[in-house]
């Protein structure tokens, strides 16, 4: 009788052990993806649903060592993204973690024959969104023509206003020629910032009768785009 009660008792602690592993199996599986090297199977750390960021792209700015990310957040309550770079055929590691509202890094690159490849998430309270999508070194990253080319006569003070479309997300600026009636040729006359889509001409140039034409390209250091539609000002 005494022999099988202690049976018994050794029987129900084991059951106790088996629970208690169990429940901490279940916990760990719940606890948030600490970051470090990429999980094959990220999603399995996303808990909390968070947007993810989208339409990454990514410029060459110098020479193959320094290249720009851009790319839009898409969520309103993120406490910042993580960069994630690949270099040649490595795996993915995080190299920076950036705070919230961010749509943009630069990136410097120190073996220019390797092909690098990045990827970001958001991520809140300890938790992340899918990744967006995977830009590299590589890619066909052309400058897109601006268009839709307009001007404006400001007739009070003798100036133009000239309007435009922008259609490259990887331009550095937008750079603005001018050719006036006795000219032959176009000549550069203002650069604007990237993502510019106005700007004004207060030339001196600018007098009742002439006629001013006027067109628009985008550059950054690798390229300048074709030019936009070319329009005519009557002064």
């Amino acid at each position: 009788m005494k022999n099988l009660i202690i049976k018994n008792i050794v029987i129900f602690t084991s059951m106790l052990l088996l629970v208690a592993f169990n429940i901490g199996c279940v916990d760990s599986l719940n606890a948030p993806y600490p970051g470090g090297i990429l999980n094959d199977n990220p999603s399995d750390s996303v808990v909390e649903q968070i947007i993810p960021p989208t339409d990454l792209k990514i410029n060459e700015f110098k020479e193959g060592t320094v290249f720009g990310l851009w790319w839009y957040d898409n969520s309103g309550n993120e406490d910042g993204f993580e960069i994630w770079r690949k270099d040649g055929f490595e795996n993915y590691k995080q190299i920076k973690i950036l705070p919230s509202n961010s749509s943009a890094y630069n990136d410097t690159i120190t073996n220019k024959n390797l092909t690098y490849s990045f990827k970001i998430r958001a991520f809140k309270n300890g938790y992340f969104s899918n990744f967006s999508n995977e830009v590299n070194t590589v890619q066909d990253i052309s400058l897109v023509t601006p268009s839709e080319l307009t001007g404006e006569v400001i007739t009070s003070a003798t100036n133009v206003i000239l309007n435009w479309k922008d259609n490259s997300s990887n331009e550095l600026g937008i750079i603005i020629e001018r050719k006036m009636t006795d000219e032959f040729e176009f000549i550069e006359i203002g650069r604007v910032g990237p993502n510019s889509v106005a700007w004004t001409d207060t030339s001196h140039k600018l007098q009742i009768g002439l006629t001013a034409y006027y067109r628009v390209s985008a550059y950054n250091t690798i390229e300048q785009s074709n030019h936009s539609n070319i329009i005519s000002i009557t002064l």
